[in-house]
């Protein structure tokens, strides 16, 4: 499965040029050796650091940048291939944020992973032709992570 994993997230990296960096990320083998509640922890931080640049820029806070927007998607992509593998069954009575209907439709619940990964590569190539494409590609990537919070996590 690690390779399965690690193939989805290089092919969605090379899409984006960005096949060299992939390197400098851990494996996802050192991610599942973790406890998968403090894994997946920090997997969507660093979702939510990431994603900071280009909300900035949607907001009009900084200008778009491209090659901002391509590095900073590059942990996110990597993140949507990688999580998926961190909710198993034996982690289903774990405390944490994750709501039971994670482990009751594993199916649906690993398919907003996929939404979240072609989310990330759309905003990197609309972050290329700039204004409303970034805009609307950024609205489109934010309800992609709004809709799988509302259904799978636990509101704090």
């Amino acid at each position: 499965m690690t390779r399965l994993i690690g193939t989805r997230a290089r092919r969605a990296a090379a899409a984006l040029g960005l096949a060299g960096l992939i390197a400098v990320l851990p494996p996802p083998s050192l991610l599942r050796a973790a406890d998968p509640v403090e894994a997946r922890q920090r997997l969507m931080v660093s979702v939510v650091r990431a994603t900071r640049i280009p909300r900035e820029m949607a907001q009009g806070k900084t200008e778009i940048d491209a090659a901002a927007v391509r590095a900073a998607m590059l942990p996110v992509i990597e993140a949507a291939a990688v999580l998926p593998g961190l909710f198993p069954d034996s982690s289903s009575g774990m405390k944490s944020g994750a709501l039971p209907a994670v482990w009751r439709e594993p199916e649906a619940f690993r398919a907003g992973f996929t939404a979240l990964e072609q989310a990330a590569v759309q905003l990197v190539f609309a972050a290329e032709q700039g204004g409303d494409a970034f805009a609307f590609a950024f609205d489109a990537y934010a309800a992609t992570c709004d809709s799988c919070h509302a259904r799978y996590r636990a509101a704090e």
